[in-house]
């Protein structure tokens, strides 16, 4: 900040000792106009220098941004990439839950079925318990599925 409004202070310095040590112009020319600006050339010189390290250090904050911006895309990739696992886990535990539900309401089903007196007299009571063991394994291999997935959830970071 200090070096901001020391140059500032030496332009005005350099060009108003410049102005005074020539300033009683007796004619005014190209030529003398010509030298004149020509004084400057140190001034030049120096704002141009200045100007190039600006750029570069413009160039150096942009590589600084460009790294710290890669590393928050790379960051977000991975935040993605749990979040879609997650989804996924979520999809399946909310299919298997249905699943699990249905097989619950056909047992029940076939439990009603079974204790009705009049279905017990007709029908096929082996058919009806095979189904029940069949659905009762169905929905402790899903249960089974269930807690393997609930376990296999990440921690969050």
């Amino acid at each position: 900040m200090a070096i901001l409004s020391i140059v500032p202070t030496m332009v005005l310095i350099y060009a108003g000792s410049l102005i005074y040590l020539t300033w009683p112009i007796s004619e005014l020319s190209i030529d003398k106009s010509g030298v004149f600006g020509d004084s400057f050339g140190a001034l030049t010189s120096m704002f141009s220098g200045l100007a190039f390290s600006g750029m570069i250090v413009t160039i150096l904050l942009q590589r600084d941004e460009l790294a710290l911006q890669r590393n928050e895309i790379a960051e977000n990739r991975i935040q993605f990439e749990r979040s879609a696992a997650a989804q996924e886990r979520s999809a399946r535990l909310s299919a298997l839950s249905t699943l699990l539900t249905e097989y619950k309401d056909q047992i029940d089903r076939n439990d009603v079925l079974l204790s009705s007196e009049r279905f017990q007299m007709s029908g096929p009571v082996s058919k009806v318990n095979a189904e029940n063991e069949d659905l009762s394994a169905r929905k402790q291999y899903i249960i089974v599925e269930i807690e393997r997935l609930l376990k296999s959830q990440p921690e969050v970071a």
